[in-house]
């Protein structure tokens, strides 16, 4: 994890020297993508410490089975994830405003926001 800080720390160096230099901000976005252990923000999933656990608790939370029964009633047992189900009902279009974002960036922007990290990372490799 300690190399992906690294990068994105000296990434947005550059872009802010960059920014000095050439005199505007460049429309630039950039995410770490890590396991679900080093983003999980679920309160009782992030207290793991086995990150197969978080693997697990995370799907057993987010799996397309379990939600469909939570949403119709069926699953009593099943609990979802806040932070899942706010991204999810943010549509497909979501995405972070430009920047780069840190772990702990990622993290505390959605956090702000209700958003699944790990989910977002995701959504934003493949989208942006």
């Amino acid at each position: 994890m300690g190399e992906i800080e690294k990068t994105l720390e000296e990434l947005k160096g550059v872009l802010a020297a960059r920014e000095k230099e050439l005199g505007k901000k460049e429309d630039f976005t950039a995410v770490g993508l890590t396991s679900r252990r080093n983003l999980c923000l679920h309160e009782r999933v992030s207290k793991e410490k086995k990150g197969k656990a978080v693997d697990a608790k995370c799907r057993n939370m987010t799996a397309s089975w379990v939600r469909e029964a939570a949403q119709q009633g069926n699953g009593e047992n099943a609990e979802q994830c806040e932070y899942y189900e706010e991204f999810v009902n943010s549509g497909r279009e979501t995405l972070l405003p430009p920047g780069v974002y840190t772990l702990d960036d990622l993290r505390n922007s959605c956090k702000e926001r209700t958003w699944c990290p790990y989910f977002i990372a995701r959504h934003m490799v493949t989208e942006s």
